[in-house]
């Protein structure tokens, strides 16, 4: 019974030193440093990111004048002023970003699937740094993603920034309510992704276990959420 008390008493504290620490854990945004493009990841239902990634190629850090953008997971931006845009390339049209300035993949899906496609972009077009830019506390995963799909083996020089998010603060990230839900989306998939693609791709069980793994995982985020929305 000690024994299982102070195990309990381990868990605890391993728990709520992670809890606090999470937020400079997850947090792997970089200064930003001159590439040859930019990207700016799907899912950017706010338009943060892109309007970071435009403020970065304003300022001189795309030395080959290019952003990269995901049409698959393409989203209406709202910009200062109030006007609705489409999309992210028509905001960036709008800004003065020239066609020739945007390149474009399709990645349906997920976060994986994107780098891959970044990943084969960049050795088509002969380019070999890259800033990708998505929110602050996803962009511990993206590094992770990025080393399992070889981004180094491949001559790509990768840095993650953080786009400019108002409900981030990785010191006090539990006082937000979306930073909060973030943080535990986060640690569950960094895990179930490294599985995924670090240990069942390599032993190419992955498309064998993909549509076995699809509902449980599916029915796990949905809980997680529905607990996320009560707290």
């Amino acid at each position: 019974m000690k024994k299982l008390k102070l195990f309990l008493s381990i868990c605890l504290g391993i728990t709520a030193l992670y809890i606090l620490a999470a937020g400079w854990l997850l947090d792997a945004s970089q200064k930003p440093k001159k590439a040859d493009i930019i990207a700016v990841l799907g899912g950017d239902w706010e338009g943060y990111r892109v309007k970071t990634a435009l403020k970065l190629f304003n300022e001189g850090y795309a030395t080959k004048n290019k952003i990269l953008l995901n049409i698959w997971q393409d989203s209406h931006i709202v910009d200062a002023d109030g006007k609705i845009y489409r999309s992210e390339r028509a905001f960036l049209l709008s800004k003065g970003v020239k066609k020739s300035q945007l390149g474009k993949i399709e990645a349906a899906g997920h976060t994986m699937n994107e780098i891959k496609f970044i990943k084969a972009y960049m050795l088509a077009h002969g380019y070999r740094s890259i800033i990708i830019v998505t929110d602050p506390p996803h962009t511990r995963r993206v590094k992770m993603l990025a080393s399992l799909a070889h981004y180094e083996d491949a001559g790509i020089t990768l840095l993650t920034v953080g786009a400019e998010v108002p409900w981030w603060n990785q010191n006090f990230y539990l006082g937000n309510s979306t930073a909060r839900h973030y943080v535990m989306l986060e640690t569950l998939k960094i895990p179930f992704n490294f599985i995924m693609y670090g240990v069942l791709e390599p032993l190419h069980l992955l498309e064998t276990l993909r549509p076995h793994l699809h509902e449980p995982v599916h029915r796990l985020k949905e809980k997680t959420i529905k607990t996320l929305d009560a707290i």
